[in-house]
């Protein structure tokens, strides 16, 4: 486990992120700074972890992967 995950400023400009529903963000944040990552960035992650970690259904996480993968 790491103890901080950098998000340069231009996330929140950027076209693909700006593209995203707002769930699609958070859950791509989520990823970029998720408590289960290793200190080389890399993580098993179960959507239950995610789940719990957001406080969403089983189904919002992975509508929320699904908008992920289709938008690259």
């Amino acid at each position: 486990m790491r103890d901080y995950g950098k998000v340069h400023t231009s996330f929140w400009s950027s076209d693909t992120i700006r593209a995203l529903s707002d769930d699609g963000r958070m859950l791509a944040l989520y990823l970029m700074t998720s408590p289960h990552t290793t200190l080389t960035g890399t993580f098993r992650l179960p959507d239950g972890y995610a789940s719990e970690d957001l406080g969403w259904t089983p189904a919002r996480v992975a509508k929320g992967f699904g908008e992920l993968f289709a938008n690259g």
